[in-house]
């Protein structure tokens, strides 16, 4: 070979048992067995309309191009295709294009590449979609809940508003004078007429304890908690802050839940 730079040529003497090492080692044959030993690759197949040219190790036997009109499609057609089929007992994508050669003789090249790869990122994709569309249902089901739970709590608001302005209405238009404790003992309920029997103010009184109040337990309210049995038409007299006396007529009676 001439040398670029300088004069003279490189001269390169091999044995003929050399030569042919050296194209086995660098030829395709070798390049095929290479590449058939990388992780996935089941086999690679160059094929003529004769039969198999060259084949990595795993290939006995292979269907003839004539024999098999998707290798005469790709073929003729000179484009890659692809298929899934059956090799060696379990199914592999196998990819197919056609090459010209002018060392061997011209066919297709075929490359037979393992799904179990594909296989598994595909089960563990369908566990995660499986594992995500459960979440989505109980999340939805809680949105939903959410939703009727507030709309509830709506209804039952508004109810319990125009329930509580109706018996305040009542309560204020009674001729008797009411009053009302929490199980704590904490006065809840005054209506305008037991302001001014008792001659108190609901502002100061509400949330406040009944025995601060009214130390003598004049409604007998005291007495029917602790023993838990209403009183009717109990009379007795009640004297107001400025000494005054009245004579009431008293009913106490409890209410659960």
């Amino acid at each position: 070979v001439r040398r670029y730079n300088q004069q003279g040529a490189v001269v390169v003497a091999a044995s003929p048992a050399y030569m042919d090492n050296f194209e086995r080692d660098i030829g395709i044959g070798y390049l095929i067995q290479r590449i058939s030993q990388e992780s996935g690759v089941e086999y690679i197949v160059l094929q003529s309309i004769d039969g198999i040219v060259l084949a990595s190790k795993k290939v006995e036997k292979m269907l003839k191009i004539g024999q098999d009109p998707f290798l005469q499609s790709a073929l003729t057609e000179g484009v890659a295709k692809s298929r899934i089929t059956s090799f060696d007992g379990k199914e592999v994508l196998e990819v197919v294009k056609a090459f010209q050669s002018e060392e061997i003789p011209s066919g297709i090249f075929r490359i037979g590449l393992s799904l179990d790869g594909y296989r598994k990122v595909d089960s563990s994709y369908q566990k995660q979609m499986v594992l995500f569309s459960v979440i989505l249902f109980f999340l939805g089901l809680l949105i939903i809940g959410v939703v009727i739970i507030n709309q509830n709590y709506f209804v039952l608001d508004r109810s319990y508003k125009e329930i509580k302005t109706l018996t305040g209405n009542v309560l204020e238009a009674m001729h008797s004078a009411v009053v009302a404790v929490d199980e704590e003992g904490k006065i809840i309920m005054l209506n305008r007429l037991a302001e001014d029997l008792f001659g108190i103010k609901r502002s100061h009184t509400l949330n406040q304890k009944y025995d601060s109040i009214f130390p003598d337990d004049p409604c007998l309210i005291k007495q029917t908690m602790e023993k838990k049995r209403a009183s009717q038409d109990v009379e007795t007299v009640f004297k107001t802050l400025s000494g005054s006396s009245r004579n009431l007529l008293i009913g106490s009676s409890c209410l659960f839940d």
